[in-house]
């Protein structure tokens, strides 16, 4: 082999490795840091709503409250509704926080099931998660299931 051809080989290789490597990050959004102080709120059109504040550290979402992700088979009301809660924030900028689900009325009842939230900081001042509900009392045939719903929160100062 000529010093020419293992000189074109080495380049169609070098050039393949970056389109791989360019190929392999395409569609993946990337978390960035959040932003400290800001709160991240859903818009009200969503289909579940999810708010939170990120603390001055930048450390901890607080004051973390969401929605629940339920599909029903005709109407119904009367859910159980999330907790208030807060969790750490990854050094990636990602999070996973369990909030219990209490029944509407007098304090002091047993949860009746969760929701866990996610989340991971993108660009632009965004937050992308999902919010999975699950009731204690749900079944394969239920009236009522709860579901993994994605989200996208808008962060303010």
């Amino acid at each position: 082999m000529s010093k020419k051809s293992r000189g074109r080989n080495a380049l169609a290789v070098g050039v393949s490795l970056v389109v791989a490597a360019a190929l392999s990050t395409a569609g993946v959004a990337l978390a960035t840091a959040p932003k400290t102080g800001w709160t991240y709120t859903t818009q009200p059109t969503a289909k579940v709503l999810v708010t939170f504040k990120v603390s001055a550290n930048g450390k901890k979402a607080t004051n973390l409250g969401a929605g629940i992700a339920v599909k029903c088979k005709g109407s119904a009301g009367g859910f159980p509704q999330a907790k208030p809660g807060s969790g750490n924030i990854t050094k990636t900028g990602t999070f996973k926080v369990v909030l219990k689900l209490y029944p509407l009325g007098r304090a002091g009842q047993k949860s009746s099931g969760t929701d866990t939230v996610t989340a991971k900081f993108v660009k632009g001042g965004k937050a992308t998660g999902t919010v999975s509900t699950h009731f204690d009392f749900q079944g394969p045939n239920s009236f009522c299931r709860g579901v993994k719903q994605n989200y996208t929160a808008i962060g303010m100062a």
